[in-house]
């Protein structure tokens, strides 16, 4: 229910379609991007159910909506719940200056059970923590900012370790950017992780319990926690290496197991369907060119029958090719993703992090879209919110309200010739553009953010305006993305109970 102006008669079904509001002035009162009825319609429907309001001019709406959900008991809600439950009621701070992040992570808290409460910099954090410390209810946790300006990350730590009156649990340090010693600067300040920014929700709910498990602050001194160290621990999978040659073969078992994965080894596409025929597997690494049955082959068969239960298997395609074609024949063969050889360690493993992350999906992740993966790649913005629609929405919503202003701050700082606050403000909006896998947007903030007092006035503006038109097309990417995904990423309706 709300107390607005109400919505007329002839407009009531209008309200659920994309990007439509009744006053679309750019003067208007309220805000918002049209989409949040529309997405909420589409969801409705998607759960078996309808949508629709009440209304009268002047005195409000009431909108109303039914869904059919399917009962669980609690020994089918999955190995997660236990995680939650530990963390369930913990007090965190979390301090970082920029308000994007600050808002991600009070969702991510907030939905695992946790109390997050929010701090902009290292000023109010101290005051928050002495606070908390007085009243014999100190933090139990601390997710900290490493780059804010005046006290940065580790400088705060230090100074809440030489205070007597502040008493913090355990700290896990999140940084956009990292630097030669860091690692040993977190030992020496009893840090527990190390996480690096955009952090994906998987990682940082498992450094947080891996964190928290731990009773001696002074046991992290011993060594960090960091993003790969976690994902060693939490993500054992078991997967299907087909691969005929004997040093690729030894090089990518090394690397995968390194990852803390378990992996069987296939000489040809005929040793995969064996395995398959009396194994389960998490994921497939597919080399395309083997004896007796290749690559493309064998997926053919796969997708021809089940696998793994009724849920399709992720294949990835591993060539040493490379040629223009190769994601295309993959997508026929009904593979979903690609790698080129010789096999990069990062490379590999964000791959087979991305495949997971987008089990479920209806469509294979190695199609073309029609958005320049330089404006904006969905996949990687998709995989940094953990494929959570709810909280991109928001995101996105609040990124469209935020940046316009951030924009008018840089170029009032430009016309004044103040670089301080032209720094700052470029600072600020490049923390909240670097969430959006947007490339070209942030190299063109990052410039603005570099900009010194003896590079050219007019040089600047010109950045500036590269700049506005680029954030537009972002805005545009952004909304269209949301309308058209949202299908194929809708959860199942035992997931949503």
């Amino acid at each position: 229910q709300d107390s607005g102006p109400g919505i007329p008669v002839d407009q009531k079904n209008t309200i659920f379609k994309p990007f439509e509001q009744l006053d679309s002035s750019t003067t208007r009162a309220q805000g918002g991007t049209g989409l949040g009825l529309a997405i909420s319609s589409q969801l409705v429907e998607m759960m078996g159910g309808e949508i629709w309001v009440d209304s009268e001019i002047g005195q409000g709406s009431t909108f109303h909506f039914t869904a059919r959900l399917e009962i669980l008991q609690a020994s089918e809600l999955g190995a997660d719940v236990p995680k939650f439950a530990d963390l369930k009621g913990i007090r965190v701070l979390v301090v970082d200056d920029n308000e994007t992040n600050r808002r991600i992570l009070k969702e991510m808290l907030t939905a695992w059970g946790m109390e997050p409460t929010l701090a902009d910099g290292g000023h109010p954090a101290l005051e928050l923590i002495k606070e908390s410390t007085l009243r014999e209810q100190p933090f139990e946790l601390a997710l900290i900012d490493y780059m804010m300006p005046e006290i940065d990350g580790f400088q705060l730590v230090s100074m809440i370790n030489h205070d007597p009156e502040m008493k913090l649990e355990k700290i896990v340090m999140l940084t956009s950017g990292g630097r030669s010693g860091d690692a040993s600067r977190c030992r020496e300040l009893g840090i527990s992780a190390y996480l690096f920014k955009p952090v994906k929700q998987a990682d940082l709910l498992d450094a947080i319990s891996m964190t928290i498990r731990t009773n001696d602050r002074n046991a992290s001194r011993k060594e960090p926690a960091t993003g790969h160290s976690v994902r060693q621990q939490s993500r054992k999978l078991h997967l299907l290496l087909a691969e005929d040659n004997i040093v690729n073969q030894k090089l990518a078992i090394r690397m995968l197991q390194k990852m803390g994965h378990e992996v069987d080894l296939a000489a040809n596409g005929r040793q995969v369907l064996e395995a398959l025929s009396h194994d389960s597997f998490d994921l497939i690494l597919m080399d395309v060119q083997m004896p007796e049955m290749d690559g493309f082959e064998a997926t053919r068969s796969i997708r021809a029958g089940k696998c793994n239960g009724n849920r399709p298997i992720p294949i990835v395609a591993m060539t040493a090719h490379a040629m223009k074609g190769d994601r295309e024949r993959c997508l026929a063969a009904g593979m979903d993703g690609y790698i080129a050889k010789p096999i990069n360690f990062n490379e590999l493993h964000e791959t087979i992090e991305s495949m997971l992350a987008r089990m479920g999906q209806d469509r294979p992740v190695c199609a073309e879209n029609d958005t320049d993966k330089s404006i904006l790649d969905e996949a990687e913005l998709l995989d940094r919110v953990g494929g959570d629609k709810d909280l991109l929405q928001d995101l996105v919503t609040l990124f469209i309200e935020d940046y316009s202003i951030r924009l008018n701050e840089i170029r009032q700082s430009i016309r004044a010739g103040d670089f301080d606050s032209l720094r700052a403000a470029a600072h600020t909006l490049k923390g909240s553009v670097g969430n959006f896998a947007a490339k070209t947007a942030f190299e063109l903030v990052l410039k603005l953010e570099s900009v010194t007092p003896e590079q050219d006035f007019h040089q600047t503006e010109e950045i500036l305006e590269s700049l506005e038109l680029e954030l537009l097309r972002l805005e545009e990417a952004l909304k269209k993305m949301l309308v058209e995904t949202l299908p194929y990423e809708c959860p199942s309706q035992s997931m949503l109970v």
